[in-house]
């Protein structure tokens, strides 16, 4: 019981540890040190450009944390509402992240999402 409950407060930060690195860490390090070598508009272009948005990632960690929570919360109700600060904590670094900070993603069409709308009844099992 301890370990589920651990493993979702970790889940609240832990996800976006490497891509909040990339964009605020190795992405002005990598301009500092090759923005005198830019000798093109375009190479220039590469070094401000941001990170792919790696949208298979995300929806593994939700539904990580969707189907754990769901699956443990009649033994440990704790689980919700760490569940619910997860997936918020989620969507806001999310946003900011695919609005301010990555390139723009290609267009998605809705097969993913609706998968995973058909994967959430099993989660309550």
């Amino acid at each position: 019981g301890v370990g589920a409950v651990i493993t979702m407060m970790l889940n609240l930060l832990v996800p976006h540890g490497k891509p909040l690195f990339k964009e605020f860490v190795l992405a002005p390090m990598r301009r500092c040190c090759f923005l005198r070598k830019a000798v093109t508009q375009h190479e220039m272009d590469k070094l401000y450009a941001g990170g792919r948005w790696e949208i298979d990632v995300r929806y593994t960690f939700i539904m990580n944390t969707l189907f754990v929570a769901l699956f443990f919360s009649s033994g440990m109700p704790i689980l919700l509402p760490l569940a619910a600060a997860s997936l918020a904590v989620t969507f806001f670094i999310d946003k900011y992240l695919l609005l301010r900070k990555m390139q723009r993603p290609p267009a998605f069409d809705s097969s993913q999402a609706r998968w995973a709308v058909s994967l959430m009844p099993w989660a309550a099992l």
